[in-house]
């Protein structure tokens, strides 16, 4: 059984013994009254509510929102109804909403490094970078992208002619980025010229608001959004992670999304801690991905450990910024890592891939045993996107030296 596995093993809210209360899994910083109360399997939502109100009085609960993937009732009551809650037939388990971050340091945090070394560097096994950014195939054509971010600023010339569709967890709002997180990881996935994925489509599932701020039960709606609407071929990249109490929900969200065919990125999350901590990076089905420094070094901030699955550039990468068509910046983080990734998926499955092969495929075409730093039990694997055939003997620059490029 792998270390993800175990995880979720712990933390999925199965009960054994027939009459036990379901499990609590409290934040350290929760917001108060509010609760994700779990179904079980095939438990009736409508008829949970029901039960739910009927046990404590209506005057003393309040269900908000009732999402059918994953299965959670949004709840407002005071903690001292909580055994009365966990002791429902039909409740899986509870857990605090509480606020998730997103996975990037502040804007300008860095210094480009060489401008747009993360393309080059993805497309070749060994340093120096040659100073080719380009990829075979067909520009993930026809794939469906979904960022679980800020939204997106449509009028950037990154994604001009692109069809963006938005949803966007204020009702009666209209998905445009007013933070720039998601503008500039939407950029590496698909821009035009930042992007891995250039010919793919992005969708823009705002769930932060313009200070980056959500919370558990806000991706949760993006989730079923998702769930709802997708288009075929899909992926799904998360920009947030949750505290190191983890998410069963979130984790759970990332289970129904790969079992309606989407593929799931992740980040690993910035704390400088063990990724197996935080959701949805600890999750067995998402691609958790880690952020690799210049010279091929692990992040200083990247969380790390087994939960990893592949490391991709995540300093100083410049991509589009929200504040005008033109407007570029640089950010660092395991969620500009992740877009480097979710275009590098996108490519698979548009080269007709099935997603549930994609990960394993990635992995095994990882570029293996080059990383530098205190890896802490992750997988020494980096991001390899094979360049198109024409390139592949080019010749490095001379701010990379004299040396060939590694044949495959």
């Amino acid at each position: 059984m792998s270390y993800k596995l175990i995880f979720i093993f712990l933390f999925s809210g199965v009960r054994f013994i027939q009459g036990d209360p379901a499990p609590y899994y409290p934040s350290p910083f929760p917001i108060d009254g509010l609760f994700l109360i779990g179904a079980e399997a095939d438990q009736d939502l409508e008829e949970l509510k029901k039960s739910l109100l009927l046990e404590l009085g209506g005057a003393n609960i309040k269900i908000s929102r009732i999402l059918e993937a994953p299965p959670v009732l949004l709840a407002n009551f005071d903690k001292k109804y909580m055994d009365k809650v966990l002791n429902i037939p039909g409740v899986a388990y509870v857990e605090d909403d509480a606020a998730v971050e997103l996975q990037a340091g502040g804007k300008k945090f860095e210094e480009p490094v060489l401008p747009e070394w993360n393309l080059d560097r993805i497309n070749q096994r060994t340093l120096p970078l040659d100073g080719n950014a380009d990829y075979a195939g067909n520009g993930g054509k026809d794939v469906h992208i979904y960022l679980l971010d800020t939204g997106i600023y449509k009028g950037h010339e990154e994604f001009q002619g692109k069809e963006i569709i938005s949803f966007d967890f204020k009702a009666g709002g209209n998905g445009i980025d007013c933070n720039g997180h998601g503008t500039h990881v939407a950029a590496i996935a698909v821009g035009k010229k930042y992007g891995v994925a250039k010919n793919a489509t992005v969708h823009g599932v705002k769930i932060c608001g313009c200070r980056g701020h959500s919370t558990k039960g806000h991706v949760t709606k993006g989730i079923n959004w998702i769930t709802r609407k997708r288009r075929l071929p899909c992926v799904v990249q998360f920009g947030i992670a949750s505290d190191e109490g983890g998410s069963p929900t979130l984790d759970n969200g990332v289970k129904e999304l790969t079992d309606l065919d989407c593929v799931v990125v992740a980040p690993a999350g910035n704390n400088g801690n063990d990724s197996c901590l935080v959701s949805p990076a600890r999750s067995q089905e998402a691609i958790t991905v880690g952020a690799l420094a210049k010279f091929d070094y692990i992040h200083h901030n990247s969380n790390w450990g087994k939960c990893i699955d592949i490391f991709a550039p995540g300093q100083s990468i410049m991509s589009a910024w929200y504040i005008s068509t033109y407007d570029n910046d640089t950010l660092s983080g395991t969620s500009m890592s992740a877009g480097h990734v979710t275009g590098a998926v996108a490519l698979k499955l548009s080269s007709g891939m099935k997603a549930d092969k994609v990960k394993a495929k990635l992995i095994k075409e990882s570029t293996k045993s080059k990383m530098h730093g205190r890896l802490n039990g992750s997988p020494s694997r980096m991001l390899y996107v094979k360049p198109p055939q024409d390139k592949v003997k080019s010749k490095p620059k001379a701010h990379g030296g004299n040396v060939k490029k590694e044949e495959l």
